[in-house]
Formats: C-alpha cells, structure tokens, sequence
C-alpha cells in the first residue's frame, strides 16, 4: 500500500478531535481567561470532571487532603497538566466501539495506562519538569493501533494474525501488509487533529527511538515505559511478545536497573486505581 493509502485512512477518519481539550486549549490561550473559565469548561462534561477528580484524589497523585472541585483540582495539579489529564480522558472514550472479537480492548487500554504511568514515573525520576505529559504520551503511544482497528478492522485482523503466526513486532507486519505502521498512523491523526508534536513523536518513533528529532528524550523514556510494560503483562498493545530495548536506552536516559525496579514497585498501587477510574 502506498503512501496514498495512509493519507486515505485518515481522511476517513470520523472521529472528532478532542473537543473540550480544544476549548481549553483556546482559553489558556487567552489573557483574559482565569481557572473559573477552565473550570467551567471541564464541569460542562460531568462525566470528565468526574474522572478528572477522582485521578486527582487517586494514588496517581497521592494528595493527603479532598480534592472535592476541578478549580481546586486547577490549583493544586496546575492548568497544563489537568488540560493533558483532560485529554487522554477524551481520547480513551472517542474509541469505544471497538469490535470486541478484534482486540480486547480492556487490555489494550491497560497496557496503555501502565505506559503512560512508568513513563511518567521515570520523567520524576530523572527530574523532568511536566512528569503528567509524559503520562500522556505514554497513553496515547499505541493510538495509530486504535485507529487501525476502528477504520479498517478486517486489515487489522489480518495485521494481529500476521503478527502471532510470525512472531514478529506489529510494526513489521504492518510494513510488509500495509507499507506504513501504527506509528505512521498516530502521527498522521495527531496531525489532522491538530495536537502538540511531542505527541506525534512519540506516537510515530516509540519503537525507533533513535530516528525522533525534536522530543528525543520523550520518546526514549516512552519507548523505555512500554517495553518494561509489556514485560509486566500490564495488558497488551497486541504484540506477540515484548519488544526489544534499545541499545543503552537507560544509560541514555540516566536510568539505573535498581531505579527501574524501585519505579516498577512504586507504580503498582497508581496502575491499579487509573485503570479502575477509566476501565
């Protein structure tokens, strides 16, 4: 399949781009805006603000004390890290119709979750100022995948087919069926919906990451984060097995094998309660 193809794909797409992420992205955007802004927009969608707070009141953040509004939520977590909060909770729910014989996608989201949350605990580790837009662009590493399956599920099948009987990493059969991969795939819709780069990145070089450009270190602590995820069994992205670790992907990274032991342990009880917020 050409490159045609791809661009076919995509221009299928139905599914919207996140629409609250995009009004608030809007009124951060504006001087004239305040939290009460940011927070109306949330509380218009009771159902996000609803998995917004209990992220916030979760282990995922470990706050001592109620956090019982999204404006208080605003203060306390910061207005960038709750818009990214916000949309990886729009993104999880746009892709729920899923065929259920196709890919159990209670899994898939898992595995995705327990990406999003070793990334994020190895960007505090290594001192990283926005740990949470790690979490997201671990969540939301695997979404060319999503999009596959939603757009063209019979390739798909036959994709995840490929993929058992030859044992081989989805990115590889996807190239020799389709002639571009799930990576290929996420950054063309983060594109078209118009999302930060970083994302697209993350999304397109996960498995490569020495071929990224301007997020290099996202994309090395991702890449990290979803090979020692998949060697947890913290759900699947439907590979056949756990993908290799780039060469001297933690030294890069500056990241030990005890902080990755230490990372794994402490992650546990934040995985257990987001999947249980969002699944």
């Amino acid at each position: 399949m050409s490159a045609l193809k791809l661009d076919q794909l995509i221009r299928g797409v139905t599914v919207s781009a996140p629409e609250v992420y995009q009004k608030l992205t809007r009124a951060l955007e504006d001087p004239d805006s305040n939290y009460l802004d940011l927070g109306n927009i949330i509380s218009a969608d009771p159902g996000l603000s609803a998995r917004l707070l209990k992220l916030v009141n979760s282990p995922f953040y470990g706050f001592t004390s109620h956090v019982s509004s999204i404006t208080h939520a605003i203060d306390i977590v910061g207005t960038s890290q709750l818009v990214d909060l916000a949309l990886a909770t729009e993104i999880v729910d746009k892709f729920n119709d899923i065929p259920r014989d196709l890919v159990d996608m209670r899994s898939f989201w898992k595995h995705s979750i327990g990406c999003g949350i070793l990334a994020r605990g190895f960007a505090q580790k290594t001192g990283q100022l926005n740990p949470e837009k790690y979490y997201l662009a671990g969540l939301l590493h695997d979404i060319g995948s999503v999009l596959l399956y939603h757009q063209s599920p019979k390739m798909a099948r036959l994709v995840l087919e490929t993929s058992r009987t030859n044992n081989q990493l989805l990115c590889d059969s996807e190239k020799e069926l389709l002639g571009f991969d799930h990576g290929e795939i996420g950054r063309a819709l983060f594109e078209k919906w118009f999302l930060p780069e970083v994302f697209a990145e993350v999304a397109e070089s996960h498995h490569h990451p020495e071929r990224a450009v301007q997020h290099s270190f996202f994309v090395l602590i991702v890449h990290i984060a979803d090979v020692i995820c998949n060697e947890m069994g913290w759900g699947t992205g439907g590979e056949p097995q756990p993908p290799p670790l780039y060469k001297d992907a933690l030294v890069n990274a500056g990241i030990n094998p005890a902080d990755v032991e230490t990372i794994k342990k402490s992650c546990q009880s934040q995985f257990n309660a987001v999947v249980n917020i969002f699944l």
